[in-house]
């Protein structure tokens, strides 16, 4: 790219959630203005880092994506899910996320789905998915499928894991707030 005049820089790749150290910390935003997925068969990755950073990403169309014209640029901006976490660190999840109990019988959890309180039995995962409408879709054995804006989770004592987009990420403690974040994700397209 430098010998068309753009500026380039290559990132070391984001740390899978699950890879990420005991500090937990997100990486740093790096100064460029456009991130480029070269390709591999997990895009989430690229698109977490494009979310959280807050810069466009310029990857190919995936699979089942409406197609445009041949030799066209095309652009979108897609919902994530923001999750604001007890320590203070904010991920973002690109589909779904969950939260399973890492205890056998932590009692009952506290859910605020929008301004709804319910109560649901700790030991069941809560799956938390993202609507293309870009609503949470929050399912649990206590009450089904619900679809909100936003999700609070309390409990009172007790680890909890969080599985962002299906990968196992890290063990959380309450409280901890979901919300469907529209347009976030800015998506290029060549």
């Amino acid at each position: 790219m430098n010998e068309h005049g753009i500026r380039s820089m290559e990132l070391s790749p984001v740390p899978e959630a699950g890879e990420r150290d005991a500090g937990h910390r997100s990486p740093a935003r790096p100064r460029v203005e456009l991130l480029v997925h070269a390709g591999g068969p997990q895009p989430e990755q690229a698109m977490r880092a494009a979310a959280l950073w807050r810069i466009p990403l310029l990857m190919e169309p995936q699979e089942g994506a409406p197609g445009g014209e041949p030799n066209s640029f095309r652009g979108h901006r897609r919902p994530v899910i923001g999750i604001h976490l007890a320590d203070g660190d904010f991920v973002v999840a690109v589909r779904e996320n969950a939260l399973v109990a890492l205890q056998p019988h932590p009692g009952n959890a506290r859910l605020i789905l929008d301004n709804e309180k319910i109560l649901a039995p700790g030991e069941q995962p809560l799956g938390i998915r993202l609507t293309g409408e870009g609503q949470l879709e929050v399912r649990g054995d206590a009450f089904g499928l619900r679809r909100v804006r936003r999700l609070r989770f309390e409990r009172a004592w007790g680890a909890y894991r969080l599985d962002i987009d299906g990968t196992p990420s890290r063990d959380v403690r309450a409280p901890l707030r979901m919300e469907a974040q529209p347009g976030r994700l800015h998506l290029l397209h060549p």
